[in-house]
């Protein structure tokens, strides 16, 4: 088979980054995600990952957050049977094959459309009820295309400290208008992450940009969003992970628990509409 062209731009390859962060565990003895795709998929790509500078310790934050994701999205799934699960920003991500939803659910991934062309080379078998939509996320045009008889999960990872803030209010204002019910989950950066974002490997080396920082949940209450929880970035690894990572990992994360840092980056959970 021939290799994919990861040809778009320096920007969107952070996904690229994301993608082996996700391979590199899985290599592991004892992965945090354990993605049995994310190796084939890399392997597709006609591409030198190793320029991303992608750490070990990169890597590990990947598969928490990831895995974190992975999670919520089941928890999810328990409280309804049938639901619409929209990807914003998926990229490489195979998270609806990780995840493997029954029937009853609907899954929307959405991205650039030369994104969703190599991800139709690097993941040729389509699940049945999967669907993806190529269009930037900020065109708002898309947002009709989906159901709304449903409840709905927004899933955004990695995706939201990169948009204009402006862009980024308008589309989560377009999703919480058309859905009637659902929640979202999203990682954000504080108004510090984006001041230091060159100290960030995988951002410095792929050229991408961190725009928009969110340093309070309360700051979406207009959109529509009420916030049910907010993780801080030492809570994404879970205890049983953090106690067998190597001594410079385990300061690490201690230090992610201080005020200061535990204001850098947040996973946020919120709801909308009707409850759910």
């Amino acid at each position: 088979m021939a290799k994919g062209k990861a040809g778009f731009t320096e920007e969107q390859s952070a996904c690229l980054a994301a993608l082996y962060g996700r391979a590199l565990d899985a290599r592991k003895n004892e992965p945090i995600l354990g993605d049995p795709t994310a190796e084939g998929a890399m392997r597709r790509i006609d591409y030198d990952f190793g320029k991303l500078g992608v750490s070990h310790v990169t890597a590990l934050m990947v598969a928490a957050r990831a895995r974190r994701f992975d999670d919520m999205v089941r928890e999810f799934l328990r409280a309804h049977s049938t639901a619409t699960v929209l990807h914003l920003g998926c990229g490489l991500d195979s998270r609806v094959y990780r995840l493997a939803p029954p029937d009853s659910v609907h899954w929307i991934d959405v991205d650039h459309p030369d994104i969703v062309a190599l991800r139709s080379e690097v993941y040729p078998d389509q699940p049945p009820h999967y669907t993806v939509i190529g269009s930037p996320v900020t065109d708002p045009a898309w947002v009709s295309r989906i159901p709304a008889d449903a409840p709905t999960l927004v899933v955004a990872e990695g995706l939201i400290p990169y948009l204009h803030p402006d862009e980024g209010r308008a589309l989560l204002r377009a999703l919480v208008e058309h859905l009637p019910s659902g929640e979202m989950i999203f990682d954000a950066m504080g108004s510090l992450a984006v001041r230091m974002q060159k100290l960030n490997p995988a951002v410095r080396r792929t050229k991408a940009t961190l725009r928009w920082a969110i340093d309070d949940p309360r700051e979406l209450e207009p959109l529509g969003l009420t916030t049910i929880r907010s993780l801080g970035p030492d809570e994404m690894v879970p205890p049983q992970q953090r106690a067998k990572a190597p001594l410079p990992y385990r300061l690490q994360f201690a230090m992610l628990g201080m005020p200061l840092f535990r204001d850098l980056a947040h996973l946020m959970h919120a709801r909308f509409g009707q409850a759910t």
